[in-house]
């Protein structure tokens, strides 16, 4: 930089100027966008279920559970703010067309659940067998572990943590009918007016 200065500073009027350097700042791309578009807690969540995913040996699946419920009720119960997460920035609540950012999150969140099984195991809700237990204890001998999945979720209780996990997988699925229903926006140099007819858009980000 003190080179470049230098020669400006010497060169003459009729000096040809200099070349600028082409800019080196890599693109973003647009799935990057995307996520530093949404809330800092919800890409935390992304990321840890993700990283569980990529490593289902090392992770215990009932902690791999915990942190995969925390971003599915995230997307279930969190209202979704189109007008800022969507790409383009000429979209807004309750237009009634597609919200393919969500789409994505949304497939992302049941595509980190495979490797576990979609926490079907009863590694999950249950603790292994006592060491040395040779007898195979059926899964009512065995201790049940303590569930937990934040606010709004089971804290315990006959069967509830298993009914968490479906309700959770059933409103994922829901929503993606839902959007896959829909129209995709224009871009953003058509301007639309009054939303599709017949569209209505749910309060939150899914349907529980």
């Amino acid at each position: 930089a003190a080179q470049a200065a230098a020669a400006a500073a010497t060169a003459g009027p009729d000096s040809p100027e200099p070349a600028v350097a082409a800019s080196t700042t890599p693109t973003m791309s647009p799935e990057a966008a995307d996520l530093c578009r949404l809330p800092l807690p919800l890409q935390l969540r992304l990321a840890q279920a993700e990283y569980n995913a990529r490593h289902p040996r090392a992770i215990p699946p009932h902690l791999a559970l915990r942190d995969w419920m925390a971003l599915a009720l995230s997307l279930l119960r969190n209202p979704w703010d189109t007008e800022r997460y969507e790409r383009g920035g000429h979209r807004r609540e309750g237009d009634g067309y597609r919200r393919e950012v969500l789409e994505k999150m949304i497939a992302r969140c049941v595509e980190a659940s495979e490797p576990f099984g979609r926490f079907g195991k009863a590694e999950c809700f249950f603790y292994p067998a006592e060491d040395g237990d040779r007898s195979g204890k059926g899964l009512g001998e065995r201790k049940r572990r303590k569930v937990e999945f934040g606010e709004g979720g089971s804290g315990g209780g006959s069967g509830s943590p298993f009914l968490e996990v479906a309700r959770a997988f059933a409103g994922l699925r829901a929503t993606l009918e839902l959007e896959g229903e829909r129209k995709y926006a224009p871009p953003p140099a058509i301007s639309f007016g009054d939303a599709v007819p017949g569209m209505a858009t749910p309060v939150g980000g899914g349907i529980e």
